[in-house]
């Protein structure tokens, strides 16, 4: 996305987040991530003409309408733009760790009968191997269940810092 989409989906996403907590619903019930992000796509192909979903209220169509005005009309000097990547290409070590990582975060989620990315997403464990933001990448229950795994790979690439125990 370009700053655009993005400057929308921020906005839609605060308002989201907002409308769920005061209705005590769920943020998909509102509108799902693939609705935000296609229309996000949409309005950054220059079709600005955006409908919101069908079966909205009211209240939320005009809420809708007035984010779209606000950021067509708005300074695009206050958009989000993309981050950039660092430019640093992996080494092969870190490849061979973040496999390592993958296949043993493979094996842990299937013993603990779970999604692979809920227990850690692959963009994380790239932070980690990358040394981005180490293991700060993932939170602290991740960093326990997966301790000795992450250990052993940051060790193998000579980071020093250790998982949350």
């Amino acid at each position: 996305l370009r700053p655009l989409g993005l400057a929308f989906v921020k906005r839609m996403w605060e308002w989201r987040e907002a409308i769920a907590a005061e209705k005590d619903s769920p943020t998909f019930r509102i509108i799902s991530n693939k609705q935000l992000v296609e229309l996000a796509v949409d309005l950054d192909a220059g079709n600005d003409d955006i409908l919101p979903p069908n079966g909205w209220r009211p209240t939320w169509k005009h809420d809708f309408a007035q984010i779209l005005a606000e950021l067509l009309h708005g300074d695009p000097e206050t958009f989000p733009d993309r981050q950039k990547k660092n430019g640093k290409r992996q080494t092969d070590e870190a490849k061979s760790q973040l496999e390592t990582l993958l296949q043993k975060r493979e094996a842990m989620a299937q013993q603990l009968d779970i999604e692979p990315g809920v227990l850690a997403s692959r963009g994380d464990l790239e932070c980690v191997v990358n040394e981005q933001e180490g293991i700060a990448a993932l939170m602290l229950w991740q960093q326990s269940l997966l301790a000795q795994p992450l250990t052993e790979a940051r060790a193998a690439l000579g980071f020093t810092e250790q998982p949350a125990s």
